[in-house]
């Protein structure tokens, strides 16, 4: 239980951290939405997408989504023995509402500095902005392949976190 505690605690700092280095990176939010924006990439900004998105329909996500929370939830054996063994009746409640506010911070930690990360390729593409940079900067990402969107996030803090930061980070995603 104390690792899976410490590998928490390096994710939502190390997450937390990776934003606030990208959006500073990017220029902050107002920025990545004009980058996105001139690329003809708005819908990376809205949550809500038409019922016939080929990507991310809004009714496949609240239906799918709905399911496979409520088997995380309410089934996963993990989540149940955890709950079950929980101190009182008061710990299981406190334990579960504090996970479900700690829900809320990986659109923070992962999508939108994976985001940030395509509006980093997409400025380097329009602009040639990273080229001079040994590695080719970020126009050599390809982000811009349907299977390329995964690597978004580990091109970020390869990309550009600081070096401690990412050997972190890489040990924590490898060990979770």
């Amino acid at each position: 239980m104390y690792t899976d505690v410490l590998q928490a605690c390096i994710f939502v700092l190390g997450g937390l951290g990776g934003l606030a280095i990208a959006l500073q990176r990017v220029g902050g939010f107002g920025e990545m939405a004009r980058t996105l924006q001139r690329a003809g990439l708005e819908q990376h900004l809205h949550l809500i997408r038409p019922a016939d998105d080929v990507s991310n329909p809004t009714t496949g996500i609240f239906s799918g989504l709905l399911i496979a929370s409520v088997w995380y939830w309410c089934v996963d054996q993990v989540i149940v023995q955890r709950v079950l063994s929980a101190r009182s009746l008061a710990h299981a409640r406190a334990g579960c509402a504090a996970a479900g506010y700690a829900k809320l911070l990986p659109p923070l930690m992962m999508v939108v500095p994976g985001i940030i990360a395509r509006a980093l390729y997409e400025r380097c593409r329009m602009d040639g902005t990273g080229v001079e940079q040994l590695d080719g900067g970020w126009c050599t990402a390809r982000l811009d392949e349907p299977d390329a969107a995964n690597a978004a996030y580990p091109e970020l803090i390869v990309r550009e976190f600081p070096p401690g930061m990412v050997g972190l980070m890489i040990s924590a995603m490898v060990c979770a």
